[in-house]
């Protein structure tokens, strides 16, 4: 007897084709009109400035570099001390940003750590 190999059953095939599909209609999904934050909001000009009496505040402006307006903006900050070691964090909250605009912020460190510089971490849109 003489044993021919079949080609796979047709469910197999079926089975595969509607993987196929599933699996690129989830990629698509997944991409569609998903820009990162970052790419959208734009932290310009931070600085930490220590003044004479004492009173560490954080500035900077946070520009929207899309067509769309942004409701709500949460600016992650990472502070450091004098040896650029992470020593705690904070946060500013922003709100109606404009496409193509950008708004200055001013917030104090609430801290007692010893801070001398300030990175933005993350930038999310609430």
């Amino acid at each position: 007897m003489i044993r021919t190999r079949s080609s796979p059953s047709g469910f197999f095939m079926v089975m595969a084709m509607v993987m196929s599909l599933l699996v690129g209609t989830l990629v698509s999904a997944c991409s569609d009109n998903q820009v990162p934050d970052t790419d959208r909001l734009n932290v310009q000009d931070l600085h930490l400035r220590i003044h004479p009496g004492g009173a560490r505040i954080i500035t900077g402006r946070l520009v929207n570099l899309s067509s769309d307006p942004v409701t709500v903006a949460q600016i992650q900050i990472t502070l450091f001390d004098a040896d650029n070691l992470p020593i705690s964090r904070m946060s500013v909250v922003l709100h109606n940003i404009l496409p193509g605009d950008g708004v200055l912020f001013r917030e104090p460190v609430d801290s007692d750590e010893d801070i001398r510089g300030a990175r933005v971490k993350k930038i999310l849109v609430l």
